[in-house]
């Protein structure tokens, strides 16, 4: 009886990001707000978050972790 029908859909999108070299004549304030939302290729990440959202991390670990698994790759910091 409570349920409203009302659902939350995600989408993200890329943003365009102006040429490199126009930090050249702005701050870098200003440079972060020229950039300007791509209003293609829109993909939808979560959905009433049943979807979990578009994770950029598969896993969280700890510090701890990271670092061995870091090490067992890279080798270690000496």
């Amino acid at each position: 009886m409570d349920y409203t029908g009302n659902h939350i859909a995600v989408f993200e999108c890329a943003l365009k990001t102006p040429p490199s070299m126009s930090l050249i004549d702005s701050t870098f304030k200003e440079y972060v707000i020229s950039h300007r939302i791509n209003f293609s290729n829109w993909k939808l990440v979560d959905f009433d978050n049943y979807m979990q959202g578009n994770s950029y991390f598969a896993k969280l670990t700890t510090a701890e972790l990271w670092q061995k698994d870091f090490e067992s790759v890279v080798g270690p910091n000496d």
